[in-house]
């Protein structure tokens, strides 16, 4: 599933006012039209706030065009779908709007320009900002949103979109009655990627080991993971917040050249220990069991 941006979030729904600079003053006419996109905005939030992804969809016209860092989206219903898709990934998020001007190119037509904030509640780590332009038009009317486009990503370096992963480093371990694993993430030299190696041992011998590298796509704006194993498999995985932690939609090919997929849960349970679990899983064109969750334990440092 695609991440969706801040800007696409926000819906670019924000108080209508100009920014501050010189500027005609506004008609009669423009003042209520201003007004009004200030109602839209509240009805966009309190959409958002609860997640209503169909309230939502109601504020962009039939065939709007969303241009984001996720290529295009067209029409209400794949809006409507697109949300639906973040919510159920991403809950209980807030947004913050912030106009930096509104034009008035015509009776029927609005261009706004600003920026905007989302901040998750549960995960206060999480920020996403960006920039946007977004073109209303008045149908029937009613002002909707026609095309918005995210220009701008917050500019923010690659380490510093993956310091939220930074309490990964270090080393882990677990224990069950079926294996113990093992692993070490670390910090690239250029701090561009978090590596992690893993080991599983079972009954005392090594069953399989992997190396993975955490980065951030430039491309599809979001953090991904490649990960490659000792017997020839490898996969790559999308990673997404969650409540209290993080999601992550994986795809690859075992040794053997069988397809799976699977979403993992990783969630922070306090400063040294960590939860892992792995479900809607596939082998092949056949669903797989999930996987029993385990806890990973921060090791302590080796003695001096």
């Amino acid at each position: 599933m695609k991440k969706l941006s801040a800007v696409f979030l926000s819906l670019l729904l924000a108080p209508a006012v100009l920014a501050e600079e010189k500027a005609a003053p506004l008609t009669p006419e423009q003042k209520a039209d201003a007004a009004a996109l200030l109602g839209l905005v509240g009805e966009f939030t309190k959409a958002f706030d609860a997640g209503d992804a169909k309230a939502i969809s109601a504020t962009f016209t039939e065939d709007a065009q969303i241009h984001d860092e996720n290529g295009e989206t067209k029409g209400r219903a794949a809006i409507e779908s697109r949300f639906g898709d973040y919510f159920a990934n991403t809950p209980k998020s807030k947004i913050e709007i912030k106009v930096n001007s509104l034009q008035f190119v015509s009776p029927d037509v609005i261009i706004e320009n600003g920026h905007s904030i989302i901040k998750g509640v549960e995960d206060e780590s999480r920020v996403e900002r960006t920039k946007y332009s977004v073109v209303y038009v008045r149908q029937n009317g009613k002002w909707l949103q026609s095309c918005l486009t995210d220009r701008a990503s917050d500019g923010r370096s690659v380490p510093e979109r993956l310091k939220e992963l930074e309490w990964l480093v270090g080393d882990w371990v677990t224990e069950s009655d079926q294996a113990v694993v093992s692993t070490s993430v670390k910090w690239s030299d250029d701090q561009h990627y978090l590596l992690r190696d893993f080991t599983i041992m079972v009954d005392g011998k090594t069953a399989i080991k992997g190396t993975q590298r955490i980065g951030w796509d430039p491309a599809k704006k979001h953090i991904r993971s490649w990960l490659f194993d000792s017997k020839g498999g490898f996969s790559e995985g999308e990673w997404s917040h969650a409540d209290k932690g993080w999601v992550i939609k994986t795809r690859g090919v075992s040794h053997d050249g069988t397809s799976a997929t699977a979403t993992q849960m990783l969630v922070q349970v306090g400063k040294d220990h960590v939860r892992w679990s792995s479900f809607d899983r596939t082998e092949g064109d056949e669903a797989a069991p999930d996987l029993e969750e385990i806890t990973l334990v921060r090791k302590p440092p080796a003695p001096k």
